[in-house]
């Protein structure tokens, strides 16, 4: 006995059987998408005799663009919401009623009787007319920022 050594066959990580080589062996290997070229009448023009990792890139590319574009429409849809819930421009206030206006003979007669009210109702009636010049001449510019703030 001692001289009959028992064979033990080697059984470790590298070991590999003859049935499990053949598997290995008639697996298909990937395709290599950079050589395989896209070709035939049913294949729009732009994309003919393109390989196929390009197609793909490119099928790619074009999601990236449908989504930022989308991004776009729905911010665009957001803003526009936005501006048209914004209150309109506040109501002009409203004027108070103004005194009347004297006329030449009248502000003689009261400049007869008291000179310091005659002159004070002569500033008082110039300034109201520059003020509705100012206001005439202003409006479409404060209109027109207020809108754009």
């Amino acid at each position: 006995m001692p001289d009959e050594v028992a064979e033990i066959p080697f059984l470790g990580p590298t070991s590999v059987s003859l049935d499990e080589m053949e598997q290995q062996a008639n697996q298909p290997t990937p395709p290599k998408l950079d050589e395989i070229k896209v070709d035939g009448t049913d294949i729009p023009e732009d994309l003919r005799g393109k390989s196929v990792a390009d197609v793909i890139k490119l099928a790619g590319n074009l999601a990236n663009a449908l989504k930022l574009s989308e991004n776009a429409r729905t911010n665009a849809e957001t803003m526009a919401r936005m501006a048209s819930q914004q209150p309109s421009a506040p109501p002009a206030p409203v004027a108070a009623p103004e005194p009347k206006e004297l006329s030449r003979e009248e502000i003689s007669e009261l400049y007869a009787t008291d000179p310091i009210k005659a002159i004070e109702v002569m500033q008082n009636q110039a300034i109201s007319k520059v003020a509705k010049q100012y206001e005439v001449r202003l409006e479409p510019l404060f209109s027109g920022t207020s809108n754009v703030a």
